[in-house]
Formats: structure tokens, sequence, C-alpha cells
């Protein structure tokens, strides 16, 4: 993606909610939950370089 970019992801029942829904939030059993995401800048913080470093590092790869 680019920054201003806008993309939707679609997460099916398999892997969201599913048949039990999320009433509390009004979620119906088998819904598609549909996220729109917008890139509004790129960059990493420290703590968020951490935890990629953590992850990755837990796969034997390096961050550069």
């Amino acid at each position: 993606m680019q920054v201003g970019e806008v993309a939707r992801l679609h997460c099916f029942p398999d892997y969201a909610y599913g048949p039990s829904g999320f009433p509390a939030w009004g979620i119906q059993p088998y819904s598609v939950l549909v996220f729109e995401i917008e890139l509004l800048r790129v960059g990493i913080s420290a703590n968020l370089y951490d935890i990629l470093s953590n992850l990755l590092r837990l796969r034997n790869i390096q961050l550069s």
C-alpha cells in the first residue's frame, strides 16, 4: 500500500465470530466483517520494532 490508499479486508465467519456471532456488539451469526484501512503514514516506532524483532527472532529472521 501507499500512503493515502484504502484497503478493504473481508473477514469471513470461519475467521470471525462464526455461528455464535457477537450479540453484545450487534454482530449476527455467520457475519462477514469488513474492515476499511487507510494508510496514513509509514514509519516504525521503537515499540513496534521491538515487537516485530522478537516475533521474527522466534523464526530466525533478522530485521536489517
